[in-house]
């Protein structure tokens, strides 16, 4: 494929360049041998994809966008990562959940987390993803609001209204919706200046999609995705492979015009993704089974999308 097709790897520092795409093919290829490797379990098998996923070495870590994930592996400890690493057994009773139903408490949770995830990836800064606050004690006196300078109400703690009092990991008290917005801008206290990033705020996954969709009026409308009809069936594309050197040479020869409308739409793809995980998670919160397996249906096929086009873009044709 080197030889016929593209440009041949002359060392290791341009195989391994951010901007190439052979760093992930190898991950992939990693990844590939240890799901095929008929030794282990599929437990073992997934165990060992995940700690491979995580290599500091690898292209998640090393260039991708798994590096926060990893750091935060580190610090979990032994005893922690054992304990993570047991949600990978595959028994009966996990069987019947991945069969019956979603909106338990894990899925709840875990369909907000990857909600900010595809907002991280948007570079998009969603409201209820701040520093760690929390309703102070009912006995406290309750001050101005250091940052407006309205007085702070005790019969409102803990409850819904948007100036409600909250207490900062220092212990300072502001109104939430304030401190929200001051958190915009900042990571520290605004009356101590404190570090407060240490501490992540737990909003509730309601309070997420309400975050959200105050965002997602600002995208592109989502993509229509529709299964493929023939003759553009997989075992079509595959055959695609078997055409000779110069016939692939050729269709190439116009791929400046082809990449700029790949580029427009791995952006629209991007988007597209914030909008499935807002399903995923409004499917969850509904207990609606059928609705989120075609959410997450979809959702791999807009990443598998973009991870074609982010892989085209990166090899350069000879």
């Amino acid at each position: 494929m080197l030889i016929e097709y593209f440009r041949t790897i002359r060392d290791k520092e341009e195989r391994e360049h951010k901007r190439r795409c052979w760093p992930r093919i190898f991950w992939f290829l990693g990844l590939q041998g240890i799901l095929e490797d008929e030794r282990l379990t599929v437990q073992q098998a997934i165990v060992e994809g995940w700690k491979w996923f995580l290599d500091p070495e690898q292209y998640p870590v090393r260039y991708g966008e798994a590096g926060r994930a990893a750091e935060v592996w580190r610090e979990m400890g032994v005893e922690w990562q054992e304990r993570f690493l047991q949600s990978f057994v595959v028994n009966e009773k996990k069987l019947e959940l991945v069969r019956g139903g979603v909106g338990d408490r894990g899925s709840r949770l875990a369909e907000s987390l990857g909600y900010l995830l595809e907002f991280w990836a948007l570079g998009s800064q969603i409201d209820v993803d701040h520093p760690a606050v929390t309703p102070p004690d009912l006995a406290r006196h309750m001050p101005k609001c250091y940052v407006c300078g309205e007085q702070l109400k005790k019969e409102e703690i803990g409850g819904t209204a948007a100036h409600r009092p909250v207490q900062a990991a220092c212990g300072h008290l502001s109104g939430y919706v304030c401190l929200r917005k001051w958190f915009t801008r900042h990571a520290d206290c605004p009356q101590c200046g404190g570090e407060l990033s240490g501490s992540q705020y737990q909003a509730s996954p309601e309070a997420v999609l309400e975050s959200y969709d105050r965002e997602l009026k600002w995208l592109h409308p989502p993509i229509e995705f529709k299964d493929a009809e023939t003759p553009h069936s997989m075992l079509d594309k595959l055959l695609l492979i078997f055409e000779t050197a110069e016939e692939i040479r050729g269709r190439l020869k116009h791929w400046g015009a082809y990449a700029d409308g790949m580029h427009s739409e791995w952006a629209r793809l991007q988007d597209t993704g914030a909008y499935l995980a807002r399903e995923r998670l409004l499917s969850v919160l509904k207990m609606d089974t059928a609705g989120y397996r075609h959410a997450v249906l979809l959702h791999v096929r807009v990443g598998a999308r973009r991870l074609w086009i982010d892989s085209l873009d990166q090899v350069i044709p000879v």
